[in-house]
């Protein structure tokens, strides 16, 4: 049985690459939709609440990533909720 040609090779690799980017894009786009449908973890917090804190009171933010956020932990468990 003969090898297959260069050409057969190149477009089989090429059809592989495009399979793999189309991929990628299809679980970006479902991250992306996940993100927007759940954009705020504390998103229930009432506005009333907060209109009672004083000025000057010590304000903490949480900037980063899913380690701030807490992904897979319950909203309690993650540190921003310790601090």
């Amino acid at each position: 049985m003969a090898a297959p040609s260069l050409r057969k090779r190149l477009l089989f690799a090429l059809v592989i690459l495009v399979a793999f980017f189309v991929g990628l894009e299809l679980v970006a786009m479902g991250v992306g939709a996940w993100l927007r449908a759940h954009p705020y973890r504390a998103a229930e917090i009432d506005p009333t609440v907060l209109a009672g804190i004083p000025e000057a009171e010590l304000v903490v933010v949480c900037a980063g990533d899913s380690w701030t956020q807490g992904f897979e932990v319950a909203e309690e468990e993650a540190y921003p909720a310790q601090l």
